[in-house]
């Protein structure tokens, strides 16, 4: 009953309550306790529970108070258990491969994961998910940029590659349409041509060598041109390869904004006036049409060319005024001469009848 009571002025964050509540609590601190209070972020709470003898191994919900902490970021508590348990508050729940810092970097959290490789230095940097992916990986997936730049100045390879897949970071930011991440890694170094593993169960793809695993263009061409993001960074990919080919000292190109961001963004301080905020020009020579649209040239029907005409009707520079006349009147044209042959069709019906 005293640890319903403790649990319940957890809750509701009630310092004093707290306090009093450890008072009258004759049986040690239940181990879910300190997890739970570390998981609502109240560190006055959490530091009342460490001085009432609360453990730091208890879990709740199979996760300890420091995987809960810096999985959602609260600084102040990941601090103040480090300083009460030392870096072995760092280590994965039982039966669980996400320590600390693979939460904090799954959820972008830069400033518990600063504080965690300050504790547990480069040991904390080995730890891998189930799937391999190390802390940069989850971070790529996050698109968390400060903490790509904190990672790779702590020392994790820039192009480590998960013993699984064989994915780099690189590559997971385009899985997980990252942009912002994708631009990041290009600027800290990594390489675009790096090839992960083969994955013997993929479908093939004329005129790709099936013994050669995926490069970070394969990934960003994975989709054939449907997706409109994936399209923006392999139009980014093919700058910056023709750019390391052209000027290989250069730094990287810099990560253009998704058309329809900038576009937005650009409606917004225009104050509303679609006039004012302009398509921004595409990039790159992968999508120079339009980008956002998720379609790709092998969806254009086949009456349709490059040049724009459709039925033979040319779609010049007046906006389409011209070209919608001219479809009016060929659809009139054509109406006209379907109704016609539908009378000679009926008056032949009526010269058989007769006959």
């Amino acid at each position: 009953m005293a640890n319903e009571a403790l649990h319940v002025a957890i809750k509701s964050g009630d310092l004093a309550a707290v306090t009093e509540a450890t008072k009258v609590v004759d049986a040690p601190i239940e181990p879910e306790t300190l997890p739970l209070a570390a998981s609502l972020g109240n560190a006055a709470v959490v530091e009342a529970l460490i001085a009432a003898g609360a453990e730091s191994k208890g879990l709740k919900g199979g996760w300890t108070a420091a995987a809960h902490t810096a999985g959602k970021g609260h600084t102040e508590v990941l601090a103040a258990l480090i300083a009460h348990f030392g870096a072995g508050c760092l280590e994965a729940p039982p039966g669980c491969s996400l320590t600390p810092l693979l939460l904090a970097a799954q959820h972008g959290h830069t400033s518990c994961a600063a504080l965690i490789l300050d504790a547990a230095g480069d040991d904390a940097l080995r730890a891998e998910d189930v799937h391999g992916r190390n802390a940069l990986m989850l971070a790529a997936c996050a698109g968390c940029v400060p903490l790509l730049e904190l990672l790779v100045e702590r020392g994790v390879p820039v192009d480590s590659a998960s013993e699984r897949d064989g994915r780099t970071a690189l590559m997971w930011a385009i899985v997980a349409h990252r942009p912002a991440a994708v631009g990041a890694l290009a600027r800290l170094g990594a390489d675009p041509t790096v090839r992960a593993k083969l994955n013997t169960e993929a479908a093939i793809v004329p005129g790709k060598p099936d013994r050669e695993g995926d490069t970070a263009m394969d990934v960003a061409s994975s989709r054939q041109g449907k997706d409109p993001t994936l399209r923006h960074l392999q139009s980014y990919i093919n700058d910056w390869l023709k750019q390391r080919e052209e000027a290989p000292n250069d730094p990287p190109p810099p990560m253009p904004p998704l058309p329809w961001v900038a576009h937005a963004e650009a409606f917004v301080a225009s104050g509303g006036d679609e006039e004012a905020a302009p398509e921004p020009a595409a990039t790159g020579e992968a999508d120079k049409a339009v980008e956002s649209d998720i379609f790709g040239d092998e969806d254009v029907p086949e009456d349709e060319d490059e040049g724009g005409e459709a039925g033979g009707v040319d779609v010049g520079a007046d906006g389409g005024g011209a070209a919608a006349d001219a479809a009016a009147d060929a659809a009139t044209e054509k109406g006209a001469a379907t109704a016609a042959m539908a009378a000679a069709a009926a008056s032949a019906a009526d010269l058989d009848e007769l006959d």
